[in-house]
């Protein structure tokens, strides 16, 4: 059931949602962060940025505040008609210029030059519109977006040019519905490291073809900044994305099978599907 809510509404499912945090963050570990868009707890509808969850702190600045990605006027966390799904707010993107950007920061950094190192990406969202498009982009180093009807998760070494290691879910993701999508990566590197990429799609493992450069050795630890819903003034994503406590996660392990089920079973829960 996707509502506009405002007022002691919004108090309530705020604050359901707010409980969710900490189980969240215990299944990413000390290292975990979110992405909490839409929770006026990190940043208000009309504020030009918004932080991140986790012991790790980043700030975000958006293109335009929040609340006009939906076309809305009113700015207060009281009285602006939030979207929600469930208990969880959501944020809509336009795939034209609506999306948020952070600088560069070693956090994000998971190669050095010589070794890559694990890490996993999780989100909830739905799409509109299959046109090009980045979820996340640790622009230089790596990114999650779309391939085909599908998203991927791609590596880059950048010793000699643009090398790539990626893999894709195996399932098309439907428009207009709501999907969980989590990339995990074991670190390996070298010239099978899209081997350890695994997909999961609806906290099931979804693994299409793994495909890797044969020069692919490591990652660079040299992003230039991250971009959220676009790539620096491109390849904007056009959707929906959840935010709050279900918001972008991230974290420097690699979530087990049965981390990402219990992920996706809280946020299935959340959002009353």
């Amino acid at each position: 059931m996707v509502s506009l809510a405002s007022g002691s509404e919004i108090k309530w499912r705020l604050n359901e949602m707010g409980k969710l945090y900490a189980p969240v963050r215990s299944i990413l570990g000390p290292s975990g962060t979110i992405l909490p868009i839409g929770d006026p707890g990190f940043g208000k509808p009309d504020a030009a940025t918004f932080t991140t969850y986790g012991n790790q702190q980043h700030t975000f600045t958006w293109d335009d505040p929040w609340r006009e990605n939906d076309g809305h006027l009113a700015a207060t966390s009281d009285t602006f008609p939030y979207r929600f799904q469930g208990i969880i707010p959501f944020v809509n993107f336009n795939g034209v210029d609506e999306a948020a950007a952070a600088d560069s920061s070693t956090y994000w950094e998971r190669g050095d030059d010589t070794n890559d190192f694990s890490f996993s990406a999780a989100m909830w969202i739905n799409v509109d519109t299959f046109q090009a498009f980045r979820i996340f982009s640790h622009n230089g180093e790596w990114w999650v977006s779309r391939d085909v009807n599908t998203l991927q998760l791609r590596l880059i070494d950048q010793t000699a040019g643009s090398i790539f290691a990626d893999r894709s879910t195996n399932t098309d993701i439907s428009a207009g519905t709501w999907n969980h999508i989590v990339f995990t990566y074991d670190g390996r590197g070298s010239t099978d490291a899209a081997d350890g990429i695994n997909c999961y799609t609806n906290g099931v493992l979804d693994n299409g073809s793994a495909s890797t450069n044969a020069s692919y050795g490591s990652m660079q630890g040299a992003g230039d900044g991250m971009g959220f819903a676009h790539q620096t003034s491109s390849n904007f994503y056009a959707g929906s994305i959840a935010g709050g406590a279900l918001g972008f996660v991230f974290t420097h392990k690699e979530l087990s099978a049965d981390e990402v089920k219990q992920l996706y079973n809280l946020g299935r829960a959340a959002l009353w599907l």
